[in-house]
This record gives C-alpha cells, sequence and structure tokens, in this order.
C-alpha cells in the first residue's frame, strides 16, 4: 500500500489533524479514564491505531505546536516557551512569532496541490501586543504574519493569532453562531487585547462569542471548509487542522454538561468536574466532523489523526488520572505527565483497525515526514527534519523502532515552569532543563550540565529510580547528544556559558544595557571567552557534563 501512495497510483488522501489543548495521556475513555465519557474518540479509536508511547513536541502549546508544524525540534524556531507580549517574550527567549522561514507544513500540502485550512487556536505569533503591521495602535509595534501565510487558503482562530477569529464575551444567551457587534463584556483581558489588535484594516473578521460555543463554531468551519472545497473540485484532496482552544483553562461548559458532573463527581475539585464537562462537549464536536466525513463517503480518503498538545494541569492529574496513574509530572514538566499523550490515527481501510501499538516512541515532529511520505507530497527543499518517517507504525502494519531521539527544553532565561521536587535535581530553582530520550532511555540534565538524571522507561515509566550513576557511559551519551542539541539553537538571551565565573560575567555586561543579548566578547587576562549573541555551536564554548561522583 505504501508503495502504491508513493508512486502516485493512489490518490492522495485528504489529512485532518486534530490537537486538543492541555489533556493528559489517559483522558479519553479509550485510554483508560475512569471519569470521562469520550464516546466518539473512543468509537475512532476502535476504527484504527492507537498509540501508547506518543508524545508532544513540548510540554506547553507553542513550542509543541511549532514542532508539529516544522518537523524540528521546537527550539530550532526560537519558541522555548508559550508565546506572551513582546517584553515577555524576550524575558523568556522567545521569538515573537514562528518565521515564515521555518519548515511549514501546511504550505508544503498546499503547493501540492491541498486545499489547506487551519480551524482553532494557534498561538505560533499574533496576540496580546504582537498585532497586525498596518495595526494603528500606536502602542503596538511588534508585527507576526497572518495564520494564512504559512500556507492556509482559509483560517480562524481564537485570540492567540491573526487571521478571522472568535472573541470570547460572558454568557449573554447567544448561540454558535456568533455576532458581529460585541454583545457583553469581554471574556478575559486577552480577549480584549485581541479585539483592540483589530482586522488589519478590513482583511480579516471579528466574531463575538461565548466561550462554551468555541468547539462546535470551528467544527461549523471545518465542515464548511470540506464540503465547499470537495463540491468545488472532487479531485482536490483537503488538509486541514481542526486545533480546539478546550480543554483548556478556564473553562465554560454548556450547563448541561456542568450539571452532569457537578452531580457525579461532587468531591472532585471543580477545575476537574469542568474539564470532563469541556471535554464531553469536544468529544461531541469530533463526533460531528467525523459523522460528516463518514456521511460523504469520504472515510476511505481521509486520514483523521487527534492527539493533544501537552499534558493536564496537576488538578486533573492529581485528581483524575490525566496522566495515567504510573506517570510522573503535569503540564509544563518534562516528566512524563507533561508531555505524554494519545494518537490515534484512522484512514478507514488504510490504518489497521482497532489495533493498540504499545512499542513505538513516536511524537508530533514525526508528523510531517510521515504524512509527506503517507501522501505523496514532496518534502520542502533543503529541510532537515528532527523527527522521521513512522509511516509503518501509523498505518498499523507494525510497530516501528525510531533512529532518532525526542528532546525537549524547559525553563529558558526567567521561566521556570518544570518545578523539580527533588532540589537538586533537574531544573530546580528555575534552572534551565533538557531532556532526551533515545530508546528506552531518557535523560534529565540541566542545561550547564548538571543534575542528570536517567531512566529507563521500560522498567520506570514513572520516573522513581535516578539510574545517572549507575549508568554513566549512557549518561554521558545522552548528555552529549542533549547538551550539543541545546546549544546548535538560537536564543535571544543570555545563553548558559561554559562555566559560572564566565555567566556572571556575561549578565554583569548584560546588565549595563538594557538585559537583552550581548555581543561576542573575551577576556585575555583570563582566557575567557563569550558568545552571547545567538548560540554556542562550537563544542569548546558548550557546558559539558558534570563529572558524576
Amino acid at each position: 500500500m505504501l508503495s502504491l501512495v508513493q508512486s502516485g497510483i493512489a490518490s492522495q488522501p485528504n489529512v485532518i489533524v486534530i490537537n486538543i489543548d492541555d489533556m493528559g495521556a489517559g483522558d479519553f475513555s479509550a485510554y483508560g479514564s475512569q471519569f470521562s465519557s469520550t464516546p466518539n474518540i473512543d468509537q475512532l479509536a476502535s476504527q484504527g491505531t492507537r498509540f501508547t508511547q506518543f508524545y508532544a513536541g513540548a510540554p506547553i502549546c507553542s513550542p509543541s505546536r511549532a514542532a508539529l508544524f516544522t518537523g524540528q525540534y521546537a527550539a530550532r524556531s526560537g519558541i522555548n516557551s508559550f508565546l506572551d507580549s513582546s517584553t515577555s517574550n524576550l524575558n523568556r527567549d522567545n521569538v515573537n512569532h514562528l518565521s515564515l522561514e521555518a519548515p511549514s507544513m501546511a504550505a508544503t500540502f498546499q503547493d501540492a496541490g491541498y486545499a489547506t485550512g487551519h480551524f482553532g487556536k494557534w498561538h505560533l505569533g499574533g496576540g496580546r501586543d504582537v498585532g497586525y503591521e498596518t495595526n494603528p495602535s500606536a502602542s503596538t509595534n511588534v508585527a507576526a504574519p497572518r495564520i494564512v501565510e504559512y500556507g492556509y487558503d482559509q483560517a480562524w482562530t481564537q485570540f492567540e493569532g491573526l487571521a478571522n477569529r472568535i472573541v470570547n464575551v460572558v454568557d449573554y444567551g447567544g448561540d454558535a453562531a456568533g455576532v458581529s457587534t460585541r454583545p457583553s463584556a469581554y471574556f478575559n483581558g486577552l480577549n480584549q487585547m485581541s479585539d483592540n489588535l483589530g482586522t488589519g484594516g478590513g482583511i480579516d473578521e471579528i466574531v463575538y462569542l461565548e466561550r462554551e460555543f468555541n468547539a462546535n463554531f470551528m467544527v461549523d468551519r471545518a465542515i464548511d471548509f470540506l464540503g465547499t472545497s470537495k463540491q468545488a473540485n472532487p479531485d482536490q484532496s483537503v488538509f486541514m487542522n481542526v486545533w480546539f482552544d478546550e480543554v483548556h483553562t478556564p473553562h465554560d461548559p454548556p450547563p448541561a454538561l456542568k450539571a452532569k458532573y457537578d452531580s457525579l463527581y461532587p468531591n472532585l475539585p471543580e477545575e476537574s468536574r469542568n474539564y470532563l464537562a469541556v471535554l464531553e462537549a469536544t468529544d461531541t464536536q469530533v463526533g460531528r466532523l467525523i459523522d460528516y466525513i463518514d456521511q460523504q463517503g469520504l472515510g476511505e480518503e481521509t486520514l483523521i489523526l487527534v492527539t493533544a498538545d501537552n499534558g493536564a494541569t496537576a488538578t486533573n492529574v492529581n485528581n483524575i488520572g490525566s496522566a495515567v496513574p504510573s506517570l510522573r509530572g503535569s503540564k509544563g514538566d518534562l516528566f512524563e505527565g507533561g508531555f505524554r499523550e494519545p494518537l490515534i490515527a484512522r484512514w478507514t481501510g488504510n490504518v489497521a483497525a482497532n489495533r493498540v501499538d504499545s512499542e513505538t516512541v513516536m511524537w508530533q515532529t514525526d508528523l510531517f515526514p510521515t504524512l509527506t511520505s503517507l501522501t505523496g507530497v514532496s518534502q520542502p527543499a533543503g529541510v532537515t527534519f528532527d523527527g522521521e518517517d513512522m509511516s509503518t507504525a501509523l498505518l498499523g502494519v507494525a510497530s516501528q523502532t525510531r533512529t532518532t531521539p525526542l528532546f525537549w527544553n524547559m525553563n529558558r532565561a526567567n521561566e521556570n515552569r518544570h518545578v523539580n521536587p527533588d532540589p537538586n535535581g533537574a531544573g530546580a530553582n528555575g534552572q534551565e532543563v533538557l531532556a532526551i530520550r533515545s530508546g528506552d532511555w531518557k535523560l534529565l540534565i540541566n542545561a550547564r550540565g548538571t543534575s542528570p538524571e536517567l531512566y529507563n522507561l521500560a522498567t520506570d515509566a514513572g520516573e522513581t529510580t535516578n539510574l545517572a550513576t549507575q549508568q554513566a557511559g549512557m549518561t554521558e551519551q545522552l548528555a552529549s547528544q542533549a547538551l550539543a542539541i541545546r546549544y546548535s539553537t538560537p536564543s535571544r538571551t543570555l545563553p548558559d556559558a561554559v562555566n559560572a565565573v564566565v555567566q556572571l560575567k556575561a549578565e554583569d555586561l548584560a546588565s549595563l544595557g538594557n538585559g537583552a543579548s550581548i555581543g561576542s566578547w573575551s577576556d585575555s587576562s583570563t582566557g575567557d571567552s563569550f558568545n552571547g549573541s545567538v548560540s554556542q555551536p562550537t563544542v569548546n564554548a558548550q557546558p559539558t557534563l558534570v563529572r558524576l561522583s
């Protein structure tokens, strides 16, 4: 079947990537949840293949989406945490938006003749004080591209992107259609900031909507786009992202579902009850999209993927087992609970049905090269992916053994998302922390080469026993790989230096200016040198593993 697709004999399938926000590995009923109700996604899983060792590209939203979209480590795009205001982005070593020069999954499919659409959360630039180049606000001097510039024919998003978008308002008795004139107060300040960015002089449209209807609104537009595209040209394939803003806080569940879960689980925290209600509401909307695909007879020509962008909050991990009972950590963590996620693939008649793959280690960075391989779409020229083609596994033919490592980083600059309960552990006290997985081995280590934590996930998925000292050779190997990847990526702020003395010198110099990155310098009296402008790509300018005692 693969050879038929790659030779162009088989027609190119439609591709739909469904990405849910802030959801744990164990939150679908099909993945063992004892609390949630997700019948539509569970049915999709029974009709296809689901994976239990699948990972997001990061434990937080923006870098996760960058990794999925580019097929590369998110740090290569300069996106190391969620995108915020321009000042916050600089302080946390983030660019203000994904570069148009980065590999683009959407543009690759568009160039191959696909109709391309994005419906839902973007969060790769545009929002807060990062607006249109033509934005009339005097306070905004930082711009981002519109979403369609990345290769989409049509795009609808919410407050974290520049496109046709919804602005959420407090409940006023409306419906899923929304209105063009704001009927009530803003749902929160982020929605007001999005509205303040305007429409780029009328090139985009704003619809005011109660948050409870977000998923419904986006699925309406996804269905309309798919139907209109097929009506205009039945032979044209469609590529769509349906990236739900749900089940991210703040939750605004439909009243009937809120009442259901309040009644079912009165002893759970309100966040968890509302989370479960919103998750069921999202499942309903996923079901509407799948039903439309099947009713139109498109099941055999449409590959549907369902996943999530990072782990659930600690409240949901601790109270409803979102990370599944054996996994450690939650959203923001480089422990497994921060980014282990579901992946469900269905392509009727092509992906194996009712199959569970517990052996293949795959992540969102693999999806770009895998989807181009499955569809016969040419990969972008000159691009080296950090993901790899996992077509055999995705089709459910057989498990695959990967050849490239998985890599994540957190806590760059003044970020402090990964909090290690061990005061001597990797990432403790806000230190920048890296994680790398190769085979069954996973290493966490500070970016200065200290505090290594090595785990064998085959025998210790809960990351309870640090084997860094006992397995010194593996620790050295993975540390070298992780540090090399980290220091090959760009930085807007001070990279960690060879040692603390050089770092302090660099920080002293930066404090004399505006705190941003400084140029190269050297101290001939001590022999110290430092490149604080972009990266430390040469080996002799990088930290190495601090020798184990």
